[in-house]
This record gives C-alpha cells, sequence and structure tokens, in this order.
C-alpha cells in the first residue's frame, strides 16, 4: 500500500490545480466549444459565432487571449445575473430539446450582438427576420424582424421563447402563426422572409406540425 502512495508534494500540486486552474488560450477553448455543440445538437460555430462567444467572456479581444477558470464558469457575465457556462449549457439544452433541427439546417444565426442584428438587416426587404438567443436570459430565443413604413425603418424583437413555453409547441408552428396587430386593428403575421431572403413556408414549412395555412 505505501508503494501506491503519491509524495505529499505531488498530490498539493494537483490539488493547487484544481484550486486555481492554470488560462487556457483562446483558440484552443473555441475548439473545444465547437466540438462540443458539434456533438452535442449536430451543428458547431462558425468564426462570428465564436468571436461573440469570446467577447461575452473577456471582452473584445484578439484570438490569442487567455480566459480564466473563473471567468469561464464563476464570474457573472457582465448585466447578468449568471454565469458564461450556466448561460450556454442552457442554450445547449433549449438546442437539443427544441430547435435541433432548424438549428442543424444553420436557420439559427444564434450567437450575435443586438447592434450586429440591426446591421444584418437595416438593408433587407421588409418583413426578413433573423433568429438570435437572448444574452440575458437562460435558455431563450427570439426572433427580431425589420418593417419599412412611410420610409422609416423599424426593428421589433419578439418577446422571448423558453423551454418553458415551446413545451406547448413547435419553434416552428410559433414562426408559422406569429402575429401582431397591424393598421386597423388587423392581425397579420410580419414574419415573411428567414435572413438573408428565403420564404418563411420554405425554411420552415417541413417542420410545421400540419399543413401550411
Amino acid at each position: 500500500m505505501s508503494q501506491l502512495r503519491q509524495p505529499k508534494n505531488r498530490i498539493n500540486k494537483n490539488l493547487a490545480f484544481f484550486v486555481d486552474p492554470p488560462k487556457v488560450g483562446w483558440k484552443q477553448l473555441s475548439e473545444v466549444l465547437n466540438w462540443q455543440f458539434s456533438c452535442t445538437v449536430g451543428r458547431g460555430l462558425s468564426k462570428q459565432q465564436l468571436n461573440v462567444l469570446r467577447d461575452k467572456i473577456v471582452g473584445e479581444r484578439a484570438d490569442d487571449c487567455e480566459v480564466s477558470w473563473s471567468q469561464f464558469c464563476k464570474e457573472n457575465m457582465p448585466g447578468t445575473g449568471f454565469r458564461f457556462w450556466q448561460w450556454l449549457d442552457s442554450l445547449l439544452v433549449l438546442i437539443r430539446k427544441f430547435l435541433h433541427p432548424v438549428w442543424a439546417d444553420g436557420y439559427v444565426i444564434g450567437f450575435v450582438s443586438e447592434e450586429t442584428v440591426r446591421e444584418l438587416l437595416k438593408d433587407k426587404e421588409s418583413g426578413t427576420f433573423l433568429l438570435h438567443f437572448c444574452e440575458n436570459n437562460l435558455g431563450s430565443i427570439t426572433f427580431t424582424w425589420v418593417e419599412r413604413k412611410n420610409g422609416e425603418m423599424k426593428f421589433t424583437t419578439a418577446e422571448p421563447y423558453t423551454n418553458y413555453n415551446l413545451n406547448a409547441t413547435t419553434f416552428a408552428d410559433i414562426i408559422r402563426d406569429y402575429k401582431v396587430a397591424a393598421d386597423g386593428s388587423v392581425s397579420e403575421n410580419p414574419l415573411k422572409f428567414l435572413y438573408p431572403g428565403i420564404t418563411r413556408d420554405e425554411a420552415f414549412g417541413k417542420y410545421y406540425s400540419r399543413g401550411t395555412e
């Protein structure tokens, strides 16, 4: 038994590793995150999506920055009450349970800032929308669309959808049946083209639980 005992200094070194793990380069961490999404939900992350995640952890830094264990899973992200890994894991659960086919087809832009959402939509046809995760809520997705009326451009973002309200229907049905009050209080669906320009039914029709209305 004595031969199996580790030297005391080695035990202390092992404990120190777990108490204060060394920082890891973003390039290495991004590869792990990409692998995690590929294995868990069938589609990895693009360079743009990974850059958004990098900025969520360490701010706008170069790709050669380092991330600490505390930044990854102990410290709350700025402006939120939850940690980075807690937020990311909640989105993996959301995709796996409710968004898997839509995510696998590449229809969810997912990780994108509010400023980038407007930049992507500003030159698109009225009724163009994109799907993105909520930065300030755990496990939630929403969509933003652009409208042009009387020469003015307007961006609107729907209330977030979570594990709780997605239990009642499919996300594709939500997109199909979504309506807002238009002029004269007549409800209509403002979601016409999935970014960058696919018609709503062409993108989601195969996922509807019943025929297109």
